[in-house]
């Protein structure tokens, strides 16, 4: 296989094998790491970000247009299209052993509605190859903010869901108008 002057095959010397092996391989790596999952082409999606609690200071400091960055994944996902400050979820036991809702002063709740690049998929989306889904919990940077939240919705963005009235037969991913959440 290998001859006198270390020719493979007695036509290429065996370092240059090596070589070629090496960059078809690397080129294979790259090619897979870049690759958008299933062949589709990347949507644009709208995801919202939800917790329930956050210091008004921190809310305060994420602006239409700064960088949302994945500090789970350690990943770019995309821009904040708005930040929507309310009142704060806590709750609070009372002495009747109920939990109720409690206001907690210089708290809000948050919902982060960022614009990013992904798949959509069955189970949610797909962003650089990680995957995503309704309830999924991360540490999320948004222009000088961290904060600890949950993913509260994925939807391509434009598309819309489609309501039907009560007593109509639903086609497949449509909502009753009662079901619908109004804002």
């Amino acid at each position: 296989m290998i001859d006198k002057n270390g020719k493979v095959f007695g036509k290429i010397n065996i370092i240059d094998l090596l070589v070629l092996l090496i960059l078809v391989v690397a080129i294979a790596v790259v090619g897979v790491k870049f690759m958008k999952p299933g062949g589709t082409e990347l949507q644009t999606l709208e995801m919202e970000f939800y917790t329930e609690e956050v210091n008004d200071w921190v809310a305060e400091k994420i602006h239409p247009g700064d960088a949302l960055y994945d500090g789970t994944y350690d990943l770019e996902l995309g821009t904040v299209i708005e930040a929507v400050q309310a009142e704060p979820m806590t709750w609070g036991l009372t002495q009747e052993g109920q939990y109720v809702l409690a206001p907690r002063e210089g708290y809000c709740s948050l919902t982060v509605i960022g614009e990013v690049q992904g798949v959509k998929t069955a189970n949610g989306a797909e962003i650089d190859g990680n995957k995503y889904g309704v309830g999924h919990s991360m540490v999320l940077y948004a222009g000088d903010a961290k904060m600890y939240l949950r993913v509260s919705d994925i939807r391509v963005k434009g598309e819309t869901e489609e309501k039907v009235p009560s007593g109509a037969e639903l086609p497949e991913g449509a909502i009753r108008e009662e079901e619908a959440v109004t804002e």
